[in-house]
Order: structure tokens, then sequence, then C-alpha cells
């Protein structure tokens, strides 16, 4: 049956079971899972990251104040 076919077609009947992971059962589709939610959170944690970048421009940053304390000279106790 699959001598016949040449390795494009070897490969293409492959595609659905690797894709689902249906390969080698459960074991397989435990990785699926895992790579699936991997591969969703990508964009999530991507926007986030652009969003907080963008907001981090937008706030005036405490470093840029000048913050100019006055500080009081200690009394001194002068030995007679």
């Amino acid at each position: 049956m699959y001598k016949n076919e040449s390795k494009g077609s070897k490969a293409r009947r492959l595609v659905l079971p690797v894709h689902s992971g249906s390969i080698y059962g459960w074991p397989t589709k435990i990785l699926a899972f895992i790579s699936v939610l991997f591969a969703a959170s990508l964009p999530v944690t991507g926007f986030m990251i652009w969003w907080n970048r963008t907001n981090i421009n937008k706030k005036p940053k405490q470093s840029q104040k000048k913050v100019i304390k006055k500080v009081k000279p200690e009394p001194t106790v002068e030995a007679l």
C-alpha cells in the first residue's frame, strides 16, 4: 500500500494525525494540547507587552521630576 506512494503522499497522510495528536494515543494528545495552549498565549502576551510599552510613554516618570528636600541642620552641642 505505501510502497507505491511518493514521499509527498506519505507526508500528506501524516498531516491530520500529527495536527490532531492522534499518532501515539494520549501522550501525543496531551503534548498537542500543551503546544496549542503555548501557541495561543503568544498573541495575548505580545499584546500585553505592547500595551504596557505604549502606556509607559504616556505616564510622567518620577525620575524626571526634581524633588528638592530641605535638610535642617542638626543642632550642635558646644563643649564648654
